[in-house]
């Protein structure tokens, strides 16, 4: 992966607090700067690839996470970006998973309360990413009648409840208890069949 132009870095620590972006300025001098300077252009990547506001609308779990900043017991799982200081995303803050929300995100806030960006973090589907956030151990399935814009199987998670109503509601499918009552018709079987197996699999179920 090339290196970051100058004018890419700035942009890059612009999305940092001061004190993350001082640290990975630090690491890019000292001798595992090859390190830092391939991660800085790797986030950058995810960074730019982030959608504008409004174009996951109505994804629901099956939207796509670009970003994932923390600090302490919060976190913002980050789904668009305009490109300037304005996000839509998830936010749990200390650990309130009760009262977590969806919602837009100020990236000049997260840098003035020193939230740090995850740099370890890889795009992933919101409904996975909540059940990592949420300490769930989510199930992947592969749902044949469901395809992505490239006609590939798009690859959802079964994860103990999160998400999966809405990723079937966002592609156009049955709910997810429609598809386990039989109710889904064809599209819907291997769900049914995957969500049976992964129950019967369950510790103390």
């Amino acid at each position: 992966m090339r290196k970051l132009r100058k004018s890419e870095l700035e942009k890059f620590y612009s999305m940092l607090s001061e004190s993350q972006a001082f640290s990975i300025k630090s690491g890019m001098r000292g001798e595992e700067k090859e390190f830092f300077s391939a991660k800085a252009a790797e986030m950058y990547k995810s960074i730019q690839s982030c959608p504008d506001l409004y174009e996951q609308d109505g994804k629901g779990g099956a939207a796509t996470v670009y970003m994932h900043y923390f600090k302490g017991g919060s976190d913002w799982l980050i789904t668009e970006y305009d490109g300037k200081d304005t996000c839509f995303g998830y936010a749990c803050v200390n650990g309130d998973i009760r009262n977590a929300e969806f919602g837009y995100v100020n990236i000049e806030e997260l840098r003035h309360i020193g939230a740090e960006l995850d740099l370890h973090f890889t795009p992933k589907p919101m409904c996975i990413a909540r059940g990592e956030l949420e300490g769930k151990k989510p199930v992947e399935v592969a749902f044949d009648a469901v395809r992505d814009d490239d006609g590939k199987s798009l690859r959802v998670c079964l994860d103990y409840g999160v998400g999966m109503d809405e990723v079937c509601e966002a592609y156009g499918e049955s709910t997810l208890g429609q598809c386990i009552e039989g109710r889904g018709g064809a599209r819907c079987k291997r769900v049914a069949r995957e969500f049976t197996a992964s129950e019967s699999a369950r510790p103390g179920m």
